[in-house]
């Protein structure tokens, strides 16, 4: 049986212009300037596969190590990533990650063509919202084939990053990460024990607002009955298999929302760069994507989703996995 449509994965692309060089804590080598050609590798197999419906870029796609040259590198930088990701003549959906806001301020990320939201939120409902709030919405929701529904969110809508050391928003985040970390470097754990540490400077929460707005197109999906798909920068599950330092500030308010609806299948991220897969007590597959920026040369590190009325089928490749994934509502 053929599938019902098929889309791109991909994370973490973090490309800059500079050698090979350690990450933050000195334990993983991360290839900045071999991002690049991986990044076509990826295009490339979508471009000959033919029958990719979209693109999901799951946050990230240049360093942050592009700010120490200044603006120009950062727009230099994103310039050359996107003109690789524009060669794929179908639907891009972009979404953003904290290096995209150590790069640009949110403004700047809403007027360049990281901004995918804009031909989705004309007529989405956006009423259950504070009417006074004038916020530019990086999340929204579409229907890619009869019966499914995709929810891009934005993990950082509460966020230290972005927003302006002056912000309200900024104030609150920062109180947040504060009323847990008290280290001086806010980016680091050190002190914290297992969930705790997800309160770093480099994460961030969905919050009231796009909580609110969630439940409400989830319950809308579910009368509909829609199959549901969500997607983030940052994972919304703990995983076993390793430290939770990337983790969304309240991605238990996110999870206790998922569980009210039977029709939520998967949860998509990026983020953590080693990628994993956790199940959940409500039969949700939750899956991140492992990071492009930390393929050595001659690897990979994308996949393709296929899509069927009772199952997802990932064919990765590199250091994507492949497998089979099916909906629980599916074998009742």
């Amino acid at each position: 049986m053929a599938a019902l449509f098929s889309f791109g994965i991909i994370a973490d692309v973090q490309y800059a212009d500079i050698d090979t060089c350690y990450n933050f804590n000195n334990t993983r080598l991360r290839y900045y300037r071999n991002a690049k050609p991986l990044l076509r590798n990826a295009v490339d197999h979508w471009i000959n596969e033919q029958d990719i419906s979209f693109v999901t870029q799951l946050g990230d796609v240049i360093d942050g190590f592009n700010t120490r040259k200044g603006k120009r590198e950062s727009w230099r930088a994103l310039t050359e990533i996107m003109d690789e990701f524009d060669r794929f003549s179908g639907k891009l959906h972009h979404l953003i990650g904290n290096h995209e806001l150590y790069n640009f301020s949110r403004k700047e990320v809403y007027e360049s063509k990281l901004f995918s939201a804009d031909e989705f939120q004309s007529g989405q409902d956006h009423t259950i919202e504070d009417p006074e709030d004038e916020r530019k919405k990086f999340y929204y929701h579409f229907s890619p084939e009869a019966g499914y529904r995709f929810v891009i969110l934005d993990s950082y809508d509460v966020s230290m990053l972005g927003w302006g050391a002056d912000s309200a928003i900024t104030q609150q985040a920062t109180q947040i990460v504060k009323s847990v970390n008290s280290n001086q470097e806010l980016n680091s754990p050190l002190g914290l024990e297992g969930l705790e540490t997800r309160f770093v400077k480099f994460n961030g929460a969905v919050g009231d607002r796009q909580r609110n707005w969630l439940r409400h197109v989830l319950q809308t999906a579910e009368n509909d009955e829609e199959k549901v798909f969500i997607f983030g920068h940052i994972p919304f599950h703990p995983n076993k298999t390793s430290d939770n330092i990337c983790l969304l500030w309240d991605y238990d308010q996110v999870l206790e929302i998922l569980h009210q609806f039977k029709c939520v299948v998967a949860t998509f991220a990026g983020h953590s760069h080693t990628g994993s897969y956790t199940q959940d007590a409500k039969h949700i597959h939750h899956i991140v994507v492992p990071a492009v920026v930390e393929a050595p040369p001659g690897s990979d590190a994308f996949g393709t989703v296929a899509v069927y009325d009772d199952r997802i089928v990932i064919n990765g490749h590199g250091s994507v996995k492949s497998g089979e994934f099916r909906y629980y509502q599916s074998t009742q």
